[in-house]
């Protein structure tokens, strides 16, 4: 695993080197706690120190579990935490970093731990410090960027451009939009000083006239979640459960409450239908059933609400993985999303386009602890929702994630992968403290493009639906007027903000979910005329 971690590191992927490292840690951790427990630990331990004698021949050499411990104790604890803690500094996660600082000197007391103390306090005063010192450890962030990519080991990402593909996908798309279909489009980058100015994506597209109003497309999906505890939403499609009748209750209300059905075996999960609880049952449920996972990402603060609701996507995307036996970037639900993955090629990055010299010169103009190498940083990332979070839902869903298919499941780059495909896609429903209550991933509403002069509208409560708006956003720089409705051909333009708000809020709200900057035609005019005012509808 430390050879994992070296090598993720030395390609300047500090995140998944770290998540290498916590799991050997993890390792090192049940070596001490329960002797002789693990026996694939120790034997790979026995191995390794076995080889150090000197040639591949001395696997032979038996080794002793009290030298085993010895290496544990004396080598193995501080190589794994001073990789651990180096790391976590240089790519900001500066609070997990003192964390570890702090288990390091409760397991190795005699540890002189000084030098990494004063490179955190340094690093922690010139981010975040002031004139009284460095902040106190609660106080230290553990939130930062990592790359948003589409890695190279990844063969789980389809050509969705390949025949096959577009006929899956269309296939799909006539069950919930008949008028529909997925075609290749050319798109511009989200970077404004890219090369390049274009490359190609899916898009959405009219098979024949759309009139204003007109409802084009209905799809419900059962990647969902919801973020409030003891929650009055249905576990399969998120839709909000009625209320029990009244007297002043109508037919529909009493109907609807009626259709409501609970799991047989969990106290408090509940279906708006039998069929959602059937879907659910074939589909998720049985791993999370009866299992303590309702506590998960719960209620969690308005700062990290946004970042809960991914994880609670994450959760309900293992679960549906495990029971379905399926790799989870190989569920259909996500299997074609595009990740809004930097446009950069790896041979072109930064750090491989200069010499040793010219980047050691050039790295403090670009970010001191850039430990990426240049790469564009569009993704978040934090040690406990991106390496913590997923290894505790694998086991509660009753996955080693140590074991072979457990490890396939909560590696960093497939955590990561997942998160980029959720943040891009994943649509939300605020509560009335302005928290988002409930999200999910609709695969088929996702592939139509942003824009912020949008031709249709969308709404999603149990099932998200698409209609032709019936009125276009208004705006100075169109180059011809566009009615509402959509003729045959025509691209179907979603949006992901509020297209009334100025071009500067607009990008700043769109951003996590394209994964850059909008350089849609409107935005692009805007941002060049300096317009930062809104506009209305026409």
């Amino acid at each position: 695993r430390m050879l994992l971690a070296e090598s993720y590191n030395a390609l300047y992927y500090p995140d998944l080197a770290v998540g290498e490292a916590y799991k050997a840690l993890l390792v090192l951790d049940e070596m001490l706690d329960e002797p002789g427990d693990d026996r694939r630990a120790w034997d790979c331990a026995r191995r390794s120190i076995a080889l150090r004698s000197g040639s591949a021949a001395a696997v032979n050499v038996e080794v002793q579990d009290d030298e085993v411990l010895v290496w544990v104790t004396e080598h193995w604890l501080d190589f794994v935490y001073t990789h651990l803690v180096e790391v976590l500094i240089d790519m900001g996660c500066l609070r997990s970093a003192g964390e570890f600082l702090h288990r390091w000197s409760a397991a190795k007391p005699d540890a002189d731990l000084s030098p990494f103390e004063k490179r955190l306090r340094d690093v922690s005063q010139r981010r975040c410090g002031s004139a009284d010192g460095p902040p106190s450890l609660k106080e230290l962030p553990d939130r930062t960027m990592v790359r948003r990519e589409l890695y190279p080991w990844n063969n789980h990402e389809p050509d969705r451009f390949a025949p096959k593909c577009l006929d899956f996908l269309n296939e799909r798309m006539r069950e919930v939009a008949p008028k529909l279909e997925v075609r290749a489009v050319e798109l511009p980058l989200l970077q404004p000083d890219a090369p390049a100015k274009a490359c190609k994506q899916l898009g959405v597209f009219a098979k024949q006239d759309i009139q204003p109003g007109e409802t084009i497309l209905v799809e419900k999906s059962l990647l969902t979640a919801s973020s409030r505890m003891h929650d009055s939403f249905c576990d399969a499609c998120s839709t909000r459960l009625p209320r029990a009748p009244t007297a002043s209750s109508t037919p529909e209300e009493v109907t609807a409450f009626e259709a409501c059905v609970p799991c047989d075996d969990c106290d408090d999960v509940v279906f708006c239908s039998a069929e959602c609880r059937h879907q659910a049952l074939r589909t998720y449920h049985d791993l999370l059933c009866g299992e303590d996972v309702d506590t998960i990402a719960k209620d969690a603060p308005p700062a990290e609400a946004a970042d809960a609701m991914y994880s609670l996507l994450l959760l309900r995307a293992l679960a549906m993985a495990g029971q379905q036996s399926e790799h989870p970037l190989d569920l259909p639900e996500v299997k074609y999303i595009w990740g809004d993955y930097h446009g950069v090629p790896l041979a072109e990055g930064p750090v491989y386009t200069h010499t040793p010299d010219e980047w050691d010169a050039r790295k403090p103009e670009i970010d001191e602890e850039d430990a990426s190498g240049g790469f564009p940083r569009t993704l978040p990332f934090s040690f406990h929702a991106n390496v913590v979070l997923p290894l505790h839902m694998l086991e509660k869903i009753g996955f080693d994630p140590l074991d072979p298919i457990g490890e396939g499941l909560s590696d960093v780059w497939v955590v990561n992968t997942l998160y980029a495909k959720f943040r891009g896609t994943a649509s939300a429903r605020q509560g009335p403290d302005g928290r988002p209550e409930v999200a999910a991933v609709h695969p088929l509403w996702c592939l139509a493009n942003h824009d912020c002069d949008p031709n249709v509208a969308w709404d999603w409560d149990g099932a998200v639906r698409f209609w032709a708006r019936e009125r276009r956003a208004q705006w100075k720089g169109r180059k011809r007027r566009r009615k509402p409705g959509l003729r045959a051909g025509d691209q179907v333009l979603s949006h992901y903000t509020d297209v009334e708000l100025g071009v500067k809020d607009r990008r700043e709200w769109a951003a996590g979910a394209l994964g850059g900057t909008c350089m849609c035609e409107r935005c692009v005019w805007e941002s060049g005329l300096g317009s930062g005012l809104g506009s209305g509808l026409e």
